[in-house]
């Protein structure tokens, strides 16, 4: 028999973006994109340049240029290695200003972390409080089956053909050191849960 599909819920929580929590943090991720496309174009046309530098005839004059109808007037008809120089010079403020950017969003993703928190803060509450919830239901369905593998071995009863089927992965229902009732006292601690709720046996 297939397992019911969970029913989806009605609404649906959303977590917010840092950039959603934080106009600030939205300002800089906006203010870096614009840097990095800026400094791309930059580079690509300092590439070009640099080739069309390399490749300038040596021995043609700028009068030479406008004459055989390289450039207009007034205009270079190859790349300067002052205008180089130029592009070099604002690639390298481009990359310094990323980098102060960069460590302006590592400080405001901190504070818009916090602001997001806030703001799951009641949901993550209530998804652990339903877990530790979950896992005392299931603690119930595990001293259900440990009686019924009692009740076989204390009657000597070969049940292999049963495939035994323990929840060895989270313990012993009974045992107040394992993983479930670990994590049950660890929530408890923490304020999800009060410690009154965990099974005396394990508490």
């Amino acid at each position: 028999m297939a397992f019911a599909a969970k029913k989806p819920t009605e609404t649906e929580f959303v977590v917010p973006s840092l950039a959603e929590a934080s106009p600030a943090y939205a300002e800089l991720v906006a203010r870096k994109s614009n840097l990095l496309a800026s400094l791309q174009e930059a580079e690509t046309q300092l590439r070009r340049d640099e080739a069309a530098f390399r490749a300038r005839p040596s021995q043609m004059s700028e009068k030479v240029a406008v004459l055989v109808g390289d450039c207009a007037p007034g205009e270079s008809a190859y790349p300067t290695a002052a205008r180089i120089r130029e592009q070099q010079v604002m690639i390298a403020a481009i990359r310094q200003a990323i980098t102060v950017i960069e460590t302006r969003l590592s400080a405001e993703r901190g504070r818009a972390s916090l602001a997001v928190c806030d703001q799951v803060r009641g949901e993550h509450k209530r998804l652990v409080r339903d877990m530790c919830a979950k896992l005392m239901d299931l603690r119930e369905s595990m001293l259900a089956y440990q009686t019924l593998a009692d009740a076989l071995n204390d009657k000597d009863i070969a049940w292999s053909p049963l495939s035994p089927s323990q929840l060895l992965a989270l313990g012993h229902p009974f045992d107040s050191q394992s993983r479930l009732a670990m994590y049950l006292r660890e929530k408890a601690k923490d304020g999800f849960i009060d410690a009154k709720e965990i099974p005396a046996q394990i508490r």
